[in-house]
């Protein structure tokens, strides 16, 4: 199960997507929108968007308006496996002493996604891929 870093910004995702494309010589990747059903102020702000960075995954974000961001405090550590078992077991650990922010549900992108931040602080989302 190999980790990707997922990094949010307060708004302005799709200019750092442009700076680290250009500074890594990669092309700019496709950049999905919040979209409905969001607010307003969120539909203009970049839900996904992905780089390969030698070799590894870096997912980009924005943050909801609703969302408090702080800076530092701005990224998760994300795992990606199409092993069920060994996701919820991750999953079981990782809430021992920490918080769940989103339980295991069904997502538009993975059919199992979920969301923790363990006793130390770490910020996890687990996904059941399809490979």
């Amino acid at each position: 199960m190999p980790i990707s870093a997922f990094l949010n910004f307060p708004g302005n995702c799709r200019e750092a997507v442009a700076f680290y494309a250009r500074v890594f010589r990669l092309p700019l990747p496709p950049m999905i929108p919040y979209g409905d059903p969001t607010s307003d102020s969120d539909k203009s702000l970049v839900l996904y968007a992905s780089l390969a960075i030698f070799g590894s995954d870096v997912m980009f974000c924005d943050t909801s308006a609703a969302a408090d961001h702080i800076t530092g405090n701005n990224f998760s550590l994300t795992i990606g496996s199409a092993d069920g078992d060994e996701l919820r077991r991750v999953f079981d650990e990782l809430s021992h002493g920490g918080q769940v922010s989103m339980p295991p549900q069904t997502t538009f992108w993975s059919d199992w996604f979920a969301r923790v931040t363990d006793k130390y602080g770490i910020d996890w989302q687990l996904s059941r891929s399809q490979s």
